[in-house]
């Protein structure tokens, strides 16, 4: 998993590609200090699910690239955060459900 003061010093980063890290759950508040992230590659990891939260403070991005995770049930919430998302990528995800509430 992911520290969540990892990311604390780059404020001002607007790419993160976080692909074949083998991560397996996103905890919100990881992403907290980057508010200006326009792209955001958590692609071919082992993700099976994330926090509520966990996109909360990314009122800049832009593009999502989940693909080749191991969702089976998606959270409608996490997406209400994303005010500017344009591109979201879920290919080969196994997504069974995607969750209204």
């Amino acid at each position: 998993s992911i520290q969540s003061n990892l990311f604390s010093n780059l404020i001002c980063l607007e790419k993160l590609d976080l692909s074949q890290n083998r991560l397996i759950h996103i905890n919100s508040g990881v992403f907290f200090t980057l508010a200006n992230l326009k792209t955001l590659n958590l692609g071919l990891n082992f993700i099976n699910s994330t926090g509520k939260l966990a996109f909360r403070s990314l009122k800049n991005l832009q593009t999502l690239i989940l693909n080749n995770n191991v969702f089976r049930k998606i959270d409608n919430v996490m997406f209400s955060f994303l005010p500017e998302l344009i591109h979201l990528e879920i290919i080969n995800s196994q997504i069974e459900t995607i969750d209204e509430h």
